[in-house]
């Protein structure tokens, strides 16, 4: 029985490599949407050093995949929006149910289905947009 089982995770593990093989010759020929010189870029910055090309391509085929959902899932919210909209105003023009705007909710609500916060922080420091406009005004008084 544990023979059995070994054989069958073996040729699991052999045929995983295969499968992962013959991904990696696919990438060969493969020329990713977002150039290779970006890819290098970003991975430069964040530290990552590799000379494997096939690599590179791979993340930048998921960098697509991750914009492409984004994307995808920012039209939807963006659709829901605009049809719930014309329901409290009676129907929408023909022009404006054709004509979808993508905004910065609609990503945002995107972009948090996929773990990315990006809401404004709670306080915001008008304080000091505050002083520089009351130092502004003290040094317009101080012109008179």
């Amino acid at each position: 029985m544990n023979q059995l089982y070994q054989a069958r995770r073996d040729e699991e593990a052999a045929r995983r490599d295969r499968s992962l093989a013959e991904f990696l010759v696919m990438l060969d020929g493969y020329k990713p949407l977002i150039p290779e010189e970006v890819t290098e870029y970003y991975l430069q910055r964040a530290g990552f050093d590799c000379s494997d090309p096939r690599l590179k391509r791979l993340l930048s085929l998921s960098t697509q995949k991750f914009i492409s959902d984004l994307s995808r899932d920012a039209f939807h919210f963006a659709k829901l929006r605009v049809n719930g909209a014309g329901a409290g105003r009676g129907r929408p023009a023909a022009a404006d149910r054709n004509r979808v705007v993508l905004t910065m909710d609609d990503l945002s609500l995107a972009l948090g289905e996929h773990g990315v916060n990006v809401k404004k922080p709670d306080y915001c420091q008008s304080s000091m947009i505050n002083a520089a406009y009351n130092l502004a005004d003290d040094v317009q008084t101080c012109r008179i």
